[in-house]
């Protein structure tokens, strides 16, 4: 990706003028935000590094800046915040289905639950099991949130 560069909007005055030779001001006049530097170049009415010259000396006088870097962060951020609140979601949804029934696991068995006679025998290890699931489940989801950090 070739780099894009954008006026810097919040730019504050010093206290000393920023003076701008003819060819600074007309590559400044280029610079939309959308272009990249071989636009930029095409577009400038002199070469190649005598256009390269000016846009490195805007960035210095703090009137450009490079516009991929900070798009990449809000990008990253946007696909953070929206992994984390697909996990959140998952474990609100198993836990609110869990939760919802005598015997969560049940409605997944198909035919004949395997649960007989012996239910009140096993229920106890049953119940465990389950317990173990959705802690594994909410384990992991944690432990993937940590790592991603």
């Amino acid at each position: 990706m070739k780099p894009e560069f954008e006026v810097v909007d919040d730019f504050v005055e010093s206290t000393g003028e920023k003076k701008l030779s003819r060819i600074e001001f007309e590559t400044l006049k280029l610079i939309d935000g959308k272009r990249n530097v071989e636009e930029i170049i095409d577009l400038s009415h002199v070469n190649e590094f005598i256009t390269l010259k000016s846009i490195v000396s805007l960035i210095e006088k703090g009137l450009i800046r490079e516009k991929v870097v900070k798009e990449l962060v809000e990008e990253r951020v946007e696909n953070r915040s929206l992994k984390i609140t697909a996990m959140v979601l998952i474990v609100i949804f198993l836990l609110i289905i869990f939760s919802s029934f005598d015997k969560p696991l049940r409605f997944l068995w198909l035919g004949n639950p395997i649960i007989t006679k012996e239910e009140k025998e096993n229920k106890k290890a049953i119940r465990k099991a389950e317990e173990d699931f959705i802690n594994s489940i909410f384990n992991s989801v944690i432990n993937y949130g940590a790592e991603k950090d």
